[in-house]
Order: C-alpha cells, then sequence, then structure tokens
C-alpha cells in the first residue's frame, strides 16, 4: 500500500479552478456551445461570436467534431457502480485504500467512501468505442456481475454489498493511452486524449497549454505528448 496514495475530489477541484480564474480576471460562459471556429472567433450555439488571438481547446470526446478533424481519438464507454458496505468502518478513507488490480484480461480500481457513503468499483481498460451521441447511459447487469466476482476475490465483505448508485463516463482514448498537448498552429493550442488518467495532472497541463499559447513553447518535455509521435 502505498502511504502517499489518494484520491482527488474533481468537484471541489474544478470549483477551486473556476474560482481561481474569476479572481485572475477572467470570464467563465457557462451552458455556452461552441459549434465552430470560424475566422478567429468561436461561434456560439446562440450565433454570438468570442472572438480571440490564442485559444486553448480541451473539449475531450468532442474534439474532433469542433476542430473538423480527424486526430487520432476514440470515445469508449466505461461503467462505474457504488457498493454499500453494511458496515462502512472499514471502507472509510482514513482506513481503506485506492485500490487498483490489473492483468492481462482486466482489471478493476476503486475508491474507499467519500461524498457518498459506498466504495467506487470501476475498470481503468478502455471500454467499447461508441458513437458519443448515442452512448447508452445505463450500466449492465454484466459488469454488475463482474465487478462482484472480483469482490468476492479480492474484498469479500463487498461482494454482496447493496448498489446505490451507477455511472457510465466516457473516455478519450489515443492509440498509445498518452495525452496530445501540442500546438495545431501560431493561434491554436491542444489539449486532449487524456484517456481516463487526466485529471490529476491538470494544474500541470494546464500551465503547459498556458505557456505553448502565450509563449509558443515551455520549459517542460512533452515530446511523448505531441501530434507527430
Amino acid at each position: 500500500m502505498d502511504p502517499n496514495g489518494g484520491l482527488i475530489d474533481a468537484q471541489a477541484a474544478v470549483s477551486a479552478f473556476v474560482e481561481l480564474t474569476k479572481r485572475n480576471g477572467g470570464e467563465i460562459l457557462e451552458n455556452a456551445r461552441v459549434e465552430e471556429i470560424h475566422n478567429g472567433s468561436l461561434v456560439l450555439q446562440n450565433g454570438e461570436a468570442v472572438f480571440f488571438e490564442k485559444l486553448v481547446i480541451t473539449a475531450g470526446v468532442w474534439t474532433n467534431e469542433l476542430l473538423g478533424s480527424k486526430l487520432p481519438l476514440q470515445a469508449t464507454r466505461q461503467e462505474l457502480v457504488y457498493f454499500k458496505p453494511k458496515d462502512p468502518t472499514n471502507f472509510k478513507k482514513d482506513t481503506f485504500p485506492t485500490f487498483a488490480y490489473m492483468d492481462y484480461e482486466g482489471g478493476f480500481y476503486g475508491f474507499p467512501i467519500y461524498g457518498i457513503e459506498a466504495v467506487k468499483v470501476s475498470n481503468h481498460l478502455p471500454g467499447a468505442p461508441i458513437d458519443y451521441n448515442t452512448v447508452e447511459r445505463i450500466v449492465s447487469q454484466e459488469f454488475i456481475d463482474a465487478c462482484r466476482n472480483f469482490l468476492a476475490e479480492s474484498i469479500p465483505e463487498l461482494a454482496d454489498a447493496k448498489v446505490v448508485k451507477t455511472k457510465v463516463c466516457l473516455y478519450n482514448m489515443t492509440p498509445d493511452g498518452d495525452f496530445i498537448v501540442d500546438r495545431l498552429n501560431d493561434s491554436i493550442v491542444i489539449g486532449t486524449g487524456f484517456s481516463g488518467h487526466g485529471f490529476k495532472f491538470a494544474p500541470l497541463i494546464g500551465k503547459i497549454l498556458a505557456d505553448l499559447a502565450i509563449e509558443g513553447a515551455t520549459k517542460y518535455d512533452i515530446s511523448r505528448f505531441l501530434l507527430h509521435r
């Protein structure tokens, strides 16, 4: 067990990023869908144009749709299940670690109780390729059963625990599982293809993207993340 391991509260982190943006003079446009990039501007769904000199795109699975390009990105369907133990004592964050088990056929990972009174269990390996516009958002009984089989062998106390929440998320996969962090041209920088493990790097990736947009380069070695790789 890694004593330095842990988890990130994504909602709290995003809220902090938004607050810092506002505090430093940034403006947040909520519920403002970008339809296209056209002649140095972002065209919003309501027809409004937002002009830019430098643009950083972090659009996830919608990246190719926004750019009108064919970057090597594939959206995959990822299922999550939350199991509520009968006795939560042993599954609190101070006593129960984050965990991961992987082999050549698959594997599972999970987190202690945090936010809701349940243990999150999922599979990190890429799920089935999907069309993100029509993806089925209901977790399959087959996946729940697979989680229970894993838990029966590794964490028996959770094997028969009640399922209190399920969720389907999307991974934005690159062929090699590494990110794409690069300049598309003199005015547009892109961060995408985070393949299910990018959020924890958000502060550093954000700095690198800002460097690329403002300075045209960064002091960090991003050779493994460039498009031409």
